[in-house]
């Protein structure tokens, strides 16, 4: 299955290393990210392991998340393809930045 991660996302990883080493450092930084990446990466051998959003959003929609330490990866997927739409720090309001 091919992976596709969204210009949106990257940036939304890349946020979030700079922030986590600006407040802790670098190598703690690293990690995250590498779990973020990590879970991605599970994603292509078992794509239906996220929840669905909309069980806690309350309204249809085709996005799933998965949980990456304090990271939500959202995404959606098809027969061949998944597609990383966001990548939010789950204590952020990401209903908000989403919808």
């Amino acid at each position: 299955m091919k992976t596709l991660i969204s210009e949106k996302a990257d940036e939304d990883i890349r946020s979030a290393f700079f922030y986590v080493s600006c407040k802790a450092d670098v190598d703690i930084a690293q990690k995250q990210i590498d779990r973020i990446y990590k879970m991605i990466k599970t994603l292509e051998h078992a794509p239906d392991i996220g929840s669905w959003v909309k069980n806690r959003v309350g309204f249809e929609t085709d996005r799933r998340y998965l949980v990456a330490g304090k990271f939500l990866i959202f995404y959606k997927f098809s027969k061949d393809t998944i597609v990383i739409s966001r990548v939010l720090d789950g204590r952020q309001d990401w209903q908000k930045i989403l919808f």
